[in-house]
């Protein structure tokens, strides 16, 4: 492919940034770039191609995709980080869900979180499973155990009103919202039923099952002292067995 004449190379917009482009400048294209990347994911997948798509909308050669030195890992920590962002806001100042919520208990108001922070990746579903490949991997699994971090406290916060470190066993407790979400994330990337409503029941089954999710939190212990690599291992099968007694429904 033949680059425009006015197209910045890699090489062009370092001297830039050593020169008269501000610090403050370089971060905000970077920024611009990451989200019109998430454009090109349906066609070339959560790679640096489609990092290289999103430079050209900025006017720069395809190869400054080497700006991010992580690749197409930094598209998916970016995205991550947005997704929690809005997951957050929503939460806090939607009227229409503060009033559908005005009378919900502790579980509806998880189940309404989780479902809300994972609706996030549907857009993305078809070619998900690389998204959770990159994050998954060893170089990748600090940055994602961050963000997971902060989405499971925000998801405490919103279901329980308080510091999910205020509680006794603030790591188990974040360790069984994780479980939830990674165990519901898994069933979604699967599911075929109309507006995923098998995915949402699963959910409302993994939490409601043990008779209180609190308890979902006491069986998830032994995954804490295995770490984080063996939560997402034992997730799916901890809660397949607590889904295993009969259904409730949530309120719609």
């Amino acid at each position: 492919m033949i680059r425009p004449r006015s197209a910045l190379s890699l090489r062009q917009l370092r001297r830039l940034h050593c020169r008269n482009v501000s610090q403050q400048e370089i971060e905000a294209t970077k920024a611009r770039i990451l989200q019109n990347s998430l454009a090109y994911v349906h066609t070339e997948g959560w790679t640096t191609q489609a990092i290289a798509k999103a430079c050209e909308d900025e006017n720069l050669s395809p190869m400054s995709h080497g700006l991010f030195k992580n690749g197409a890992a930094d598209l998916v920590h970016s995205f991550q980080i947005q997704c929690n962002r809005n997951m957050t806001t929503t939460l806090l100042t939607d009227t229409e869900l503060q009033q559908e919520m005005e009378q919900a208990d502790t579980q509806q108001r998880l189940h309404r979180a989780i479902k809300l922070r994972l609706s996030m990746v549907i857009p993305y579903l078809p070619n998900w499973h690389e998204a959770v490949a990159i994050a998954c991997s060893p170089g990748n699994a600090p940055r994602t155990l961050v963000n997971a971090g902060i989405m499971a406290d925000e998801i405490w916060y919103y279901a329980l009103g308080t510091n999910i470190d205020q509680g006794p066993c603030w790591l188990l407790n974040r360790t069984a919202i994780l479980a939830l979400y990674a165990a519901t994330e898994a069933h979604l990337m699967t599911d075929t039923s109309v507006d995923y409503e098998k995915t949402w029941q699963f959910l409302w089954d993994a939490q409601t099952a043990a008779d209180g999710w609190k308890q979902t939190a006491d069986n998830a212990a032994a995954l804490v002292s295995s770490g984080s690599a063996l939560l997402m291992g034992s997730a799916t099968q901890l809660l397949s067995q607590l889904v295993a007694k009969p259904p409730s429904s949530p309120t719609k």
